[in-house]
């Protein structure tokens, strides 16, 4: 994967895990207040959930695929291509020889 955004998506990371652990804690707790911020925390969640899933998939989709010494580099446009055609490639040499 390109790892030119990793700060952000490590930071990205950092902040889902923390509110996660929030919505744990007190979600089930019995003041109203309490309930209603932590409702609010689990939209901004769900929000940088959404930014996270988003730069890993960036992430992959520009990044490059190395095979044999051949190196791919991949794009949005043909990155189903082209991981598809390294499949094949994987399975065709997976049983070269035939057992005695």
């Amino acid at each position: 994967p390109d790892d030119s955004r990793f700060r952000e998506i490590d930071r990205l990371l950092d902040e889902v895990q923390k509110y996660q652990e929030i919505e744990k804690v007190y979600s089930h707790d019995e003041n109203d207040e309490k309930r209603r911020i932590v409702d609010r925390f689990a939209t901004i969640k769900a929000e940088k959930e959404k930014d996270l899933i988003n730069l890993i998939q960036e992430a992959y989709q520009n990044g490059s695929l190395i095979y044999l010494f051949d190196e791919t580099f991949l794009s949005q446009d043909k990155f189903k291509v082209s991981i598809n055609d390294v499949q094949k490639k994987l399975i065709k040499n997976v049983y070269t020889k035939r057992l005695s």
